[in-house]
């Protein structure tokens, strides 16, 4: 995976947070809550290391992102299961 050369130390921090790692070991969660403009959420959209979610409609300035497996697998530095995957 030579996506971390295209991944700046802030981006991956942000990614870090958003499966809990600054919490836990281990990723529990996936997801991360901000503007939908965020350049750097919608660059790991672009690479296909996250997903971008909808508009939320109570606060419209702000959205949901997550990171897709290879995003996941990225931030970990291991492959992981799709049942794995899917449970965050």
């Amino acid at each position: 995976m030579n996506e971390r050369l295209t991944v700046t130390e802030y981006q991956l921090s942000m990614m870090k947070h958003s499966i809990g790692l600054n919490y836990s070991r281990k990723p529990y969660r996936n997801r991360f809550y901000t503007h939908p403009n965020d350049p750097d959420w919608n660059y790991l959209v672009e690479k296909g290391l996250a997903f971008k979610g909808e508009i939320d409609p109570n606060n419209n300035d702000h959205c949901y992102f997550w990171l897709s497996k290879p995003g996941v697998e990225l931030v970990v530095g291991k492959k992981m299961s799709d049942k794995a995957y899917e449970k965050l």
